[in-house]
C-alpha cells in the first residue's frame, strides 16, 4: 500500500509503518503499481489462475509449501504467506512455477478482514498473523 497524499513516503497502517516505492513501469491498465519493497516482515494474499495449457496445481502449491513455512489456504487458489520478502520476489519466485499466460495476484494484508465458511484453523491463523 501506498499513501499518495503522502507522496508515496512511509505512512502508518495499524501498529506497523509500511515503507512502499511505485515502479515506473505501469500495469496492464496503465496504472502505476505500489510494491512493498521487502525487508520487514509482511502477510500476503496469494491469489492465481492458472488458464493452461498445462495448469500445473500441484507445481504452484509445493513452490509455497517449501518456500513458505507460516502459511495457510483458505480457498482454492488462494495461500496467505508471511515473510520478509516482497510481494515482487514472491511473484518472481511462483512465475518459475506458472505458464507464461496464467495469472499471479500478490497483495499485502492488513488488520482488516472478513471471511464466510472459511476453516477455524484458517481464520485462527489470520487472527494470530494479521
Amino acid at each position: 500500500m501506498v499513501d499518495l497524499a503522502r507522496g508515496g513516503r512511509p505512512f502508518r497502517t495499524g501498529d506497523e509503518v509500511v515503507s512502499c516505492r511505485i515502479t515506473s513501469e505501469p500495469g496492464e491498465d496503465g496504472t502505476l503499481m505500489a510494491m512493498n519493497t521487502g525487508g520487514t516482515v509482511a502477510v500476503y494474499l496469494i491469489s492465481y489462475d492458472l488458464v493452461g495449457p498445462h495448469r500445473d496445481y500441484e507445481a504452484v502449491t509445493d513452490h509455497i509449501m517449501k518456500t513458505y513455512g507460516t502459511r495457510a489456504k483458505p480457498l482454492e487458489s488462494v495461500w496467505l504467506v508471511k515473510t520478509s520478502k516482497s510481494a515482487a520476489e514472491i511473484r518472481d519466485a511462483l512465475q518459475q512455477h506458472v505458464d507464461s499466460n496464467d495469472k499471479i495476484l500478490v497483495v499485502t494484508l492488513t488488520r482488516g478482514w472478513a471471511t464466510r465458511k472459511i476453516s477455524k484453523v484458517v481464520t485462527d491463523w489470520m487472527h494470530q498473523h494479521i
